[in-house]
């Protein structure tokens, strides 16, 4: 299930405890990042299955 339509800003995360992940950054955006830039991650309702069940997806923002 596609919950957002290209383009759209992949980012690689490094986390505190070492792995990185890749995933969609929250905002769709020209603006480049520059490496090392602090993310906050969430996880963001993408949709629901048949008996309602919210499907979630792990996305990350710049941190305020």
């Amino acid at each position: 299930r596609k919950d957002r339509e290209p383009p759209y800003v992949i980012v690689s995360v490094r986390l505190h405890d070492g792995p990185v992940v890749r995933t969609l950054l929250d905002e769709d955006t020209t603006d480049l990042l520059p490496i090392g830039a602090p993310l906050q991650g969430r996880l963001m309702e993408v949709g629901r299955t048949e008996s309602g069940t919210p499907l979630v997806d792990l996305r990350f923002s710049r941190a305020p």
